[in-house]
């Protein structure tokens, strides 16, 4: 309602000017009848820089930073050898326009009037407004010109209806006129346009106006076919006007004939646009006389770090990934490019999104392009990725380290013991194992088994995606895995793992030698998706992506309380056609894993489909998130499940003892003193003085069986499973995608730009009609201590965070290869901005010790990982 209500409010003036009428004959202002047959239709629906000459809110109905070029004139001939009739109007927020004209006096003489215009124009797409200024030169004064201002609206409420309402107002008279506007879309696109417009000049009664009305149809995109009439104001007959545009790539013909009501031949209009709106008739096939060699689009990835989002300025470091999917849909749509060369020298990515990315240059493959990747230093993840290439070249100073897969961590109970902690563990389930490591100094069979699934399905993917595309069977590549492990460039290329060994410029001199001579450019941006002004009335509807990466908290991680509450909004947004939630996340606190999760089931109770998208991990408070998503995608190195619930109780066992230490006070109830805390004076370093009593931990046994009940409960619910089955997969195991898949606790594979795709067809969205993607939490505009050399690594949704120590320290298996340098840390890379998982899961789990927790171990993840940004 409220971007109706600036028009609503510009036909209230209008109206009021209207009953001021002049009694005295009008003076001459531009004819909106008879003096503008360059144009297709009305000034609304013909929008852009022609329509805004005459309607200014026009101006700007393109939507798109290139503003158009229109040129016009006509071949009526008043003085021999001249061009008698012209104009040209540009579009923008800041338009202009002219239109010159000759007249003919009765005594055969003529003149000429130039009418000129600038004006402002804004809104969005529902509505617009604008401002013009016009004034005249030349024999003005003869014609009896006024300067003017001209206001306009511009409404699209709608795909199918179109509201234009101009208002030319004398700066020096009481003089106006008045020219209403209407189109009508029944099939809701620019195939069939009907139009129709009513102008009212000052003095006249409202049954005294000039109408005119028409239609444009669209056989194919770019071929406009479409007739008008009009009412002349001069005499009792209509004019009839013809319209034959075409629209090749970014260049727009129309030439329209115009008749009298006797089939009288008056004259012929040619409209040219630069950077028309609509589609072309031909925007895919390269000209013959511009043969350009063969092309190869660059995929700058070198030192980048590939993740959900970035700061909008001065962000050299991250690449988003729907960025960088927006470009990669820019290469498939060109169909004249040959290849892709993909720099992923010292590149880092998320697993997921590492898939992701390597589906996608699969994808390019079937098409017919090429893939030329260029590496150094390669692990595991980014072979993973790497393999896909047609042509693998790596850098002569480079190495290839084929690892293996590992999970495991430091188990700290009797350091615990000897530093006089008590250390409970309130644990039921088998595989839920988060609290574990304080409380003995092996891994517990139960979390064995699913980290070596985990462990096994990692590798076992690797293996099968880089054996196919390199012709490597199961025993050689476990061969390299195991014997081989870090390779020297020679002895990967001799092993058929690299197909050559160089540089940049070796890469660009093999295209040139051995591709025709090829040349790295970017795709044309004539070709990408998108790239021509849309002419669809109204706001398109809109796919809401929401982020919901890193732990379950209130207020940082997922930010459950503002997550949430934004999840209310889309839900009775009318503009959002559907939502896609990207769960990334270890879990953490069961409020917040909530609150998102009703925020979904809001959305979906809406009636918006709501699709979720699980990242590297959606397990335990992730996959409370995920579950209620009409469907979830997954990837095969996701780890998801974990549906279950832990707590542990750290306490004082003669710490303070050994310290010189003793807690003693006074109190009324029998637990009154359970969160009481023996303290180091003067280093912030606080447990709770005793353990938990017989009667506390049954408490405490009855607290977590409720949590993990309605935990079950909701899964059942929102998967629309039967409860025994939940509880069968429950226990807190973790399961990958494949195995979530398998057991209903997902439904397919798939990454974001899929679950986008998903939920355009969901909502109805045809695969060439727009939408527009809107990203939640916003990206932040600029990382200032970033830009000032800060050392601290930033948050990217702003706050910056200090680092996190490691509690077990460096050495040991912590200090392991990593399979995927999942945070970046990497000596090639340098650290990627991260959380210490380790660390971050030791506060959550004794931020309120005895509370239930939704989380993932640390034991769970591969070396390496880190709490997503």
């Amino acid at each position: 309602m409220h971007r109706i209500l600036p028009f609503i409010a510009l036909v209230a003036v209008l109206a009021s000017l209207a009953v001021a009428q002049d009694q005295r004959p009008p003076r001459p202002m531009l004819d909106y009848q008879t003096r503008t047959p360059w144009l297709p239709e009305t000034p609304g629906v013909t929008s852009g820089a022609m329509g805004g000459f005459l309607n200014p809110a026009a101006w700007t109905t393109l939507d798109r930073l290139r503003p158009e070029l229109a040129i016009w004139f006509d071949d009526q001939d008043e003085r021999e050898g001249w061009l008698d009739n012209w104009g040209l109007a540009t579009s923008g927020w800041l338009g202009f326009g002219m239109n010159s004209q000759t007249f003919v006096r009765e005594d055969g003489s003529t003149f000429r009037v130039t009418d000129w215009q600038t004006g402002v124009s804004g809104g969005d797409r529902t509505g617009r407004l604008g401002l013009g200024y016009r004034w005249s030169t030349d024999d003005d004064e003869l014609a009896g010109r006024e300067q003017a201002l001209v206001l306009g609206g511009l409404l699209r409420p709608g795909s199918r209806l179109s509201l234009g309402l101009a208002h030319t107002l004398s700066v020096e008279s009481t003089a106006h006129q008045t020219t209403a506007d209407l189109g009508l879309r029944p099939l809701g696109s620019d195939r069939l346009t009907l139009f129709a417009d009513y102008t009212l000049d000052d003095g006249r009664k409202l049954d005294e106006g000039y109408w005119g009305a028409g239609l444009t149809v669209q056989p194919v995109h770019g071929l406009h076919l479409g007739a008008t009439v009009r009412d002349d104001p001069w005499s009792d007959d209509l004019v009839w006007l013809v319209n034959v545009g075409l629209t090749v790539t970014d260049l727009g013909l129309h030439v329209l004939p115009q008749l009298a009501d006797e089939d009288a031949y008056e004259r012929t209009s040619v409209a040219i646009r630069f950077n028309p709106p609509g589609r072309n008739l031909v925007d895919r096939v390269t000209a013959p006389w511009e043969a350009p060699p063969r092309r190869y689009a660059p995929l700058d990835l070198e030192n980048r770090y590939l993740t959900y989002q970035k700061y909008q300025l001065f962000d050299q470091k991250r690449v988003a990934w729907l960025d960088l999917a927006a470009y990669l849909d820019a290469i498939e749509a060109d169909g004249s490019l040959s290849g892709v060369v993909v720099d992923l020298r010292d590149f880092v990515a998320r697993p997921s999104l590492a898939w992701e990315l390597r589906g996608r240059l699969s994808r390019l493959q079937e098409r017919g392009l090429e893939v030329v990747v260029l590496v150094n230093r390669v692990d595991m993840i980014r072979y993973y990725l790497a393999s896909v290439a047609d042509r693998i070249v790596i850098d002569p100073e480079g190495d290839l380290v084929l690892q293996g897969v590992a999970s495991g961590r430091t188990y700290f109970a009797d350091m615990l013991e000897k530093m006089g902690l008590g250390y409970q563990e309130l644990r039921y389930f088998r595989y839920k194992s988060a609290a574990e490591t304080g409380s003995r100094m092996t891994m517990s069979e139960g979390q064995r088994e699913q980290s070596q699934r985990v462990v096994d399905v990692i590798y076992e993917e690797v293996r099968e995606v880089v054996g196919r595309d390199r012709q490597l069977t199961d025993d050689e590549f476990d061969g390299l895995v195991d014997d081989a492990v870090g390779l020297v460039p020679r002895q990967a290329l001799e092993r058929g793992l690299v197909d050559a060994i160089g540089r940049r410029h070796d890469v660009v001199d093999w295209l040139r030698r051995e591709r025709g001579g090829a040349v790295i450019a970017g795709p044309d941006p004539r070709r990408r998706p998108g790239a021509y002004p849309e002419t669809r009335w109204g706001e398109p509807p809109r796919i809401a992506v929401v982020y919901a990466v890193g732990g379950c908290a209130m207020d940082s991680g997922i930010e459950g309380r503002a997550t949430s509450r934004h999840l209310g909004r889309l839900a009775s947004d009318p503009d959002v056609a559907a939502v896609v939630l990207r769960a990334d996340s270890p879990g953490g606190d069961p409020l917040p894993s909530d609150l998102v999760a009703e925020g979904l089931r809001r959305c979906r109770e809406a009636g918006k489909p709501v699709i979720v998208s699980q990242g590297d991990v959606a397990a335990s408070g992730g996959y409370w998130i995920s579950m209620n998503g009409d469907e979830i995608l997954t990837t095969p190195l996701t780890l998801t499940g974990s549906i279950g619930v832990i707590a542990a109780w750290v306490h004082d066992d003669n710490g303070g003892e050994k310290l010189g230490l003793n807690y003693d006070g006074v109190q009324r109830g029998a637990h009154a003193d359970l969160l009481r805390q023996i303290r180091v004076p003067g280093l912030g370093v606080a447990v709770p003085h005793r353990a938990l009593d017989e009667q506390e931990l049954d408490l405490v046994h009855d607290y977590i069986m409720e949590a993990y009940d309605g935990f079950v409960e909701r899964v059942a619910e929102g998967r629309d499973l039967d409860e025994d089955k939940v509880r069968e997969v429950a226990q807190g195991r973790v399961w990958m995608g494949g195995d979530a898949i398998e057991r209903g606790l997902c439904d397919d594979f798939g990454g974001l730009t899929g679950a986008i795709e998903l939920a355009r067809a969901r909502a109805g969205i045809a695969a060439d009609e727009e939408a527009v993607i809107t990203e939640y939490p916003p990206r932040p505009l600029i990382d200032l201590r970033g830009l000032l050399g800060g050392g601290l690594p930033a948050w990217p949704f702003g706050l910056p965070l200090a680092p996190l120590a490691r509690l077990t320290g460096a050495g040991g298996d912590e200090a392991a290869p990593a399979w995927a340098t999942f945070d970046g840390a990497s000596p090639a890379s340098g650290p990627a901005p991260s959380l210490d998982y380790a660390r971050w899961f030791l506060d959550t789990v004794s931020e309120d010790m005895g509370r239930p927790r939704v989380v993932l171990p640390p034991e769970n993840l591969p070396h390496g990982w880190a709490l997503p940004e």
